[in-house]
């Protein structure tokens, strides 16, 4: 392996384990988040003091970005069915052909969906932001375009990391 890549390997590995505690501390600070809010809930559906709508518009943001940041997560650990799927041992050396077609498959139509989620999210802001009990659409909407992006970025590290490992394209004199 060459300088360069053996430098983008390690590269590679650092940014996938700062992200890794990113999405980790994330979705802790969102989980705690959620049982605060769902208390929250209990104690205005018991008192009245506030409006339970706007307690529950948080909880629906809260849970939008959970989800997003989960599935980054489970992108990153390999759990994703399309991971799994390329995981599968084939006979020769056809392995490291099928993981890399298949995460730059699923980088490709995670890309999509990160589009198709920023321009949904412009659509939304441009038209005037919709709410929900004084909680505006858009701290929802915009957990669809990061998360996905983010999950872009995951598969493609994966598909450079299994090209790096198995040292594929090879050289025609060695």
């Amino acid at each position: 392996m060459s300088f360069s890549a053996t430098g983008l390997a390690r590269s590679l590995r650092e940014l996938d384990l700062v992200l890794s505690w990113l999405e980790t501390g994330l979705i802790v600070c969102l989980f705690g988040a959620l049982v605060v809010l769902g208390l929250g809930l209990l104690v205005a559906d018991a008192t009245g003091h506030f409006a339970p709508g706007t307690v529950r518009g948080l909880i629906g943001v809260v849970v939008t970005w959970l989800v997003m940041a989960g599935c980054a997560r489970m992108t990153a650990r390999g759990e994703h069915p399309a991971v799994r799927l390329a995981g599968v041992r084939r006979a020769g050396g056809r392995q490291e052909v099928i993981q890399v077609g298949v995460s730059m498959l699923c980088a490709l139509a995670c890309l999509g969906l990160a589009w198709a989620g920023w321009k949904f999210l412009v659509l939304d802001i441009s038209l005037g932001s919709s709410s929900q009990a004084g909680v505006p659409s858009w701290a929802a909407l915009i957990a669809v375009p990061v998360g996905f992006a983010v999950m872009t970025a995951r598969f493609l590290a994966q598909a450079a990391g299994a090209v790096l490992k198995s040292g594929w394209p090879r050289s025609a004199t060695g």
